[in-house]
């Protein structure tokens, strides 16, 4: 008998998250083709418009059915699986990773700010809502992470 390496505990989230990435990409489809539907969506991809409604509200999809909403809304199927743990289930789709960050780059404003924070235990205390002893190890690891950055990107620039 084979045995799948499938964890079936994380399923719940992984068809979840699935369901946002899919629900995602179909209103930025929406947004560029506003006659665009759900339903015309889900006819394009050959499925029942509930079975669209059941795989956004998290119930998981067959990978015909991820094949078939991407090729309606004109994207790579790999982008509905970032972020998704087990992808065994849809052996035949690449998956295409998301940015794993948005956050901006770091200015010399933000490490005046973590100063500020260092030198005033009370403000600190009040920002993180913890002990400061606890929180200052990582402040000063991220303000020399800070600065490293700042001076290689003025050295650049």
């Amino acid at each position: 008998m084979l045995q799948s390496t499938y964890n079936y505990r994380l399923q719940g989230r992984d068809d979840r998250v699935l369901a946002e990435n899919i629900r995602a990409y179909c209103l930025a489809a929406k947004r560029q083709d506003r006659t665009l539907t759900f339903a015309e969506i889900a006819k394009r991809a050959g499925i029942n418009p509930s079975s669209l409604s059941r795989i956004l509200a998290g119930s998981g999809a067959a990978e015909q059915s991820l094949l078939g909403i991407a090729q309606a809304i004109g994207i790579n199927p790999g982008r509905f699986l970032a972020r998704v743990g087990n992808i065994e289930k849809y052996p035949n789709i690449q998956p295409i990773r998301a940015r794993t960050s948005t956050r901006r780059r770091y200015t010399p404003k933000i490490a005046r700010s973590i100063d500020d924070l260092i030198d005033n235990p009370e403000l600190t205390s009040d920002f993180f809502g913890g002990a400061p002893n606890a929180i200052l190890p990582w402040l000063l690891k991220s303000l020399n992470q800070i600065r490293q950055t700042c001076d290689s990107y003025s050295q650049r620039y």
